[in-house]
């Protein structure tokens, strides 16, 4: 691995190219297994020259690499899917969503009631009302971190985080993507996994395959996507406490930046971020006056 990451982006492999590698050839056995074909497609390896060998073989890690790439490039969607968004988005869904977020609701009522339950609310489910959740343990999780400086500062989410992240240490940067690709790699494991298990599935149908083969296909192949599902809510909790963190630890950096003073009071940051976003995002007069100039970035560097 460290070889290769010398070579590749290692979030890359991480998250795309080892779950494509992995369940894919898991998959094809299976298929063969399914169909029939294993003993053939051992004996056309076996008369293969090493020349034939070495070009499927290279053959084979090109078209991995390509669904790799394919996988890397919607893991973005494929994380909406987990969160639950495609169900608010298909009206004929609508039951269901509504279902899934009151059950989401009544459980995150029923850990308030318990004390020892006080952790799992704050990372498990956002501190706002009904129209703050999503249908999914993954979306409420994301989302809970995400709004975390709305709900304790009254900062403007969508103006807040593109300007901390210029501002933040390169060290946090560098955090925040570790953590960002230990949950994305489990829900690319995740989604590989459903969709194998549904091609084989199919595909042992289709071919008359013994039940209890299309059975221990289907059963195991859901229980490793769901474990691998439940492990990325686990690592997006640590993913969201890490976003907690640099809220807490660089707001503050962020108004200064823009030439606020910094505040003294709770009340007053709400204040400054309230005007900020009146200024910033819908153009309305600034009223404060500016601070004096921003430390640069440098000096914020070796203060970080």
């Amino acid at each position: 691995m460290d070889r290769v990451s010398s070579l590749f982006d290692r979030r890359f492999i991480l998250k795309a190219v080892l779950p494509v590698l992995l369940i894919g050839c898991g998959a094809v056995a299976l298929t063969l297994v399914a169909t029939g074909r294993a003993g053939a497609a051992v004996a056309y390896w076996e008369r293969l020259g090493a020349a034939e060998r070495v070009l499927l073989i290279l053959a084979l890690l090109a078209t991995v690499w390509f669904a790799a790439g394919l996988l890397g490039s919607q893991l973005r969607r494929v994380t909406q899917f987990y969160e639950g968004y495609p169900l608010q988005r298909i009206p004929l869904l609508g039951g269901l969503t509504n279902g899934l977020v009151e059950y989401h609701l009544r459980r995150r009522d029923r850990w308030r009631e318990d004390p020892k339950r006080a952790d799992d609310v704050f990372y498990a489910y956002p501190q706002g009302d009904r129209s703050d959740f999503l249908p999914s343990a993954l979306g409420n999780t994301l989302r809970a971190a995400e709004y975390y400086g709305k709900y304790r500062y009254d900062i403007p989410i969508t103006f807040f985080w593109p300007r901390l992240f210029y501002l933040a240490p390169e060290q946090f940067r560098r955090d925040i993507e570790e953590y960002r690709t230990s949950y994305e790699w489990l829900l690319g494991v995740s989604f590989m996994t459903m969709l194998a298990t549904v091609s084989v599935g199919l595909v042992e149908l289709a071919a008359g395959s013994a039940w209890w083969l299309f059975l221990v296909t289907v059963g195991g192949g859901s229980l490793v996507s769901l474990a691998a599902y439940r492990a990325a809510v686990a690592a997006a909790e640590e993913f969201g406490a890490q976003l907690r963190a640099g809220v807490d630890l660089y707001r503050i950096e962020v108004l200064t930046a823009l030439r606020w003073e910094a505040p003294g009071t709770l009340d007053e940051e709400k204040a400054m971020w309230k005007e900020a976003r009146l200024f910033h995002l819908r153009g309305k007069p600034r009223l404060s006056p500016y601070s004096a100039s921003p430390a640069s970035s440098e000096t914020r560097q070796q203060r970080a």
